[in-house]
């Protein structure tokens, strides 16, 4: 939990989709002494601007973890700025290896000013963390050691191994004529389990029931991508095992499957698991971030119990999606300790008794939550034949340079952009599509010679034909997960998209070049950042 008291203590900005990074170093940092504060746990009611603000002020020091997400992060910026007027010491940790020209919005002038740490300059975290822990103008907020929040968890050891060899004498059986399950520890003494991905030329598909159950030795176990299934209480009570990692192969984890995980920190749920089942993380004592994504269907009564340091989950669909999957789960929150859903549009709060917390005026609780309608731009639209939904075609009479794309037009959800819809326009800098749209025509934004910025939404499978050819200026483009092909001459012409950002693994990025003749066709794209890392690209 973030520090609470009268002693010096820093403060630390970080941008939420970098939690899975910043958060194991905040514990590690806490287990070396250090007093932090940072935006966990604040209370339901709280003026959340005025709250950080006033922790500012107060702090005496202040890190500011550095990434791409952050830079696009205005609630970062702002306290990056507030730290340098109050004059705060400000020590810059780079958490992704960034060049000069992605500092934008003012911050290519006002970084190099200060300290600056890299964690691409580290093998491990290990170093990475100590480089920090010895900065000279953070250890006046530094007690002994494990004295500042003597509840919390005690960090992690995280240490980048080098790839593993799937270990020996493990127990399996078979669950058909060519695949296998993983059915307990056998005769394996590894600490470290290496689950193989074949075994005696068949698929292993499957941890079995209770298949690591109350195995007290195990301190990680690596799981291979064609793993589908997690069954009931497969590392129940697995109390020294620290890491664990789950491909976004797996399609279903049952109730149970890590009940009293006592050193699980964090987690997050694989993209093609659609439920959280009932107590599921039931006395993950330590867990204190959990990561779901937006496709998720259902939450079972108990999954979150007896998790005291779980606050506050990241969920990456909307507010009111959230809304939509907790009503069909009216149990989901019994007995948590979480108090905040950090939405992608904005959070949902709930009171220590796990009551939503409604507006002053009585008004219903989606009222609470409803999203800020997108302006009426004069964009053009096509009904569908149909009459389903709508095709954006164009410009029509916008005369905006920034195009916030809504989601629905008149009643009806906006599914496609027409072929050619945005070719040849010189004025748009910036398109933002939404999810609803699940199909591009080809030459979409061809020719849009000022287009800086643009998206490829969740449910859009194919980057169309010469989507982008000719954006010269085009610098940003992010890519959800769900595309599953680009087509040819799609980049062609964008001289300074030399990155793309992507919402799935490397292996998801592979499979789309792999599925897609001569995408980088012309392309200056060199690099593309994915869930799991960054993947280089040769033109």
């Amino acid at each position: 939990m973030p520090y609470k008291g009268s002693e010096k203590y820093i403060f630390v900005s970080y941008a939420h989709k970098d939690a899975d990074t910043v958060l194991p170093v905040i514990e590690a940092m806490k287990a070396q002494g250090f007093r932090l504060w940072y935006d966990r746990g604040i209370e339901a009611g709280t003026e959340w601007a005025e709250y950080i603000e006033d922790h500012l002020i107060a702090a005496d020091s202040f890190i500011l973890f550095l990434s791409r997400a952050m830079i696009e992060s205005q609630n970062c910026r702002e306290e990056f700025g507030l730290a340098r007027d109050e004059k705060k010491n400000i020590l810059v940790v780079y958490i992704e290896d960034l060049k000069p020209s992605d500092l934008k919005h003012g911050l290519r002038l006002r970084i190099p000013s200060y300290q600056c740490l890299f964690r691409a300059n580290h093998k491990n975290d290990n170093s990475f963390i100590t480089e920090i822990c010895n900065a000279n103008l953070l250890q006046s907020c530094r007690g002994k050691a494990g004295a500042a929040t003597p509840k919390a968890p005690q960090a992690p050891t995280r240490v980048s191994r080098s790839p593993q060899k799937p270990s020996e004498g493990l127990a399996f059986s078979e669950k058909s004529s060519t695949t296998l399950t993983v059915t307990g520890i056998g005769e394996c003494t590894d600490t470290d389990i290496v689950i193989p991905a074949q075994c005696e030329g068949k698929k292993v598909v499957e941890i079995a029931k209770n298949a690591f159950s109350e195995n007290t030795d195990i301190t990680s176990v690596t799981l291979p991508d064609g793993i589908l299934t997690v069954e009931r209480g497969a590392f129940f009570g697995c109390t020294a095992l620290e890491e664990i990692s789950l491909p976004d192969s797996i399609t279903y984890i049952a109730g149970s499957a890590f009940y009293n995980w006592t050193s699980l920190r964090s987690f997050t749920l694989p993209k093609k698991a659609t439920s959280v089942e009932i107590y599921s993380f039931f006395g993950c004592s330590s867990l204190s971030s959990v990561s779901l994504h937006k496709k998720l269907e259902m939450i079972e009564i108990g999954a979150f119990m007896e998790c005291p340091h779980l606050t506050t989950l990241d969920y990456a669909g909307r507010t009111a999606d959230w809304r939509r999957l907790t009503e069909n789960c009216p149990y989901w929150d019994d007995d948590t300790f979480i108090t905040c859903v950090r939405c992608s549009d904005g959070e949902v709060t709930y009171e220590r008794g796990n009551a939503p917390v409604l507006p002053d005026d009585g008004a219903e609780e989606e009222t609470a939550v409803a999203e800020a309608p997108v302006p009426d731009l004069g964009l053009a639209f096509e009904k569908a034949e149909d009459g389903s939904g709508y095709t954006l075609t164009g410009i029509g009479e916008c005369t905006a340079t920034d195009l916030p794309v809504p989601a629905s037009y008149e009643g009806l959800p906006v599914t496609r952009v027409a072929d050619g819809a945005f070719s040849g326009n010189t004025e748009i800098t910036e398109v933002s599509l939404p999810d609803t749209v699940s199909v591009i025509g080809s030459s979409a934004f061809s020719g849009c010679t000022a287009l800086k910025s643009a998206n490829i939404p969740a449910g859009t499978a194919e980057i169309p034909m010469c989507c982008f050819f000719g954006c010269s200026e085009l610098t940003e483009l992010t890519v959800a997960g769900d595309v599953k092909s680009i087509d040819v001459c799609a980049f062609t012409g964008c001289e300074k998209l030399t990155e793309i950002s992507f919402g799935g693994s490397k292996a998801e990025w592979e499979e789309i070049a792999n599925n897609s003749w001569k995408w980088n066709d012309g392309s200056c794209v060199s690099c593309v950042h994915c869930s799991d890392g960054d993947l280089a690209i040769e033109n």
